[in-house]
């Protein structure tokens, strides 16, 4: 499980709503944009932060890395991402997980190589 910081929408107030429509919790801090369904949001995975894709895409991973960072294009996780991009995710995340996986037991491996018992 991975905590995600999510950043306060400085619109928000548990009373507001427009036309039906509560506002959004939280938002984008660079592009300030409403984190809710109309648009497309990513997890950068290595730091937990919350950014709408507009800002990735616009200011660029590299800007973003002293604020954001460290992280790369691959730590980038859509957040409910349509059924289209589901599958192509899912096998890039079993792909992460398999990596991790080996990196772990070779650090166990060259723990114990010189190790006591």
């Amino acid at each position: 499980v991975k905590t995600l910081k999510f950043f306060p929408n400085p619109n928000y107030s548990a009373e507001s709503e427009t036309d039906g429509e509560q506002t959004a919790k939280f938002s984008c801090p660079i592009t300030k944009m409403e984190f809710n369904s109309n648009h497309p949001f990513a997890a950068i995975w290595s730091t937990g932060y919350v950014l709408s894709e507009k800002a990735i895409r616009e200011v660029g991973i590299d800007a973003l890395q002293e604020e954001y960072g460290p992280f790369t294009a691959e730590d980038v996780i859509k957040l409910i991402p349509p059924p289209e991009e589901r599958e192509p995710q899912v096998v890039s995340m079993i792909e992460r997980r398999a990596r991790r996986s080996k990196k772990s037991s070779k650090k166990k491996t060259n723990t114990n190589v010189g190790g006591t018992s």
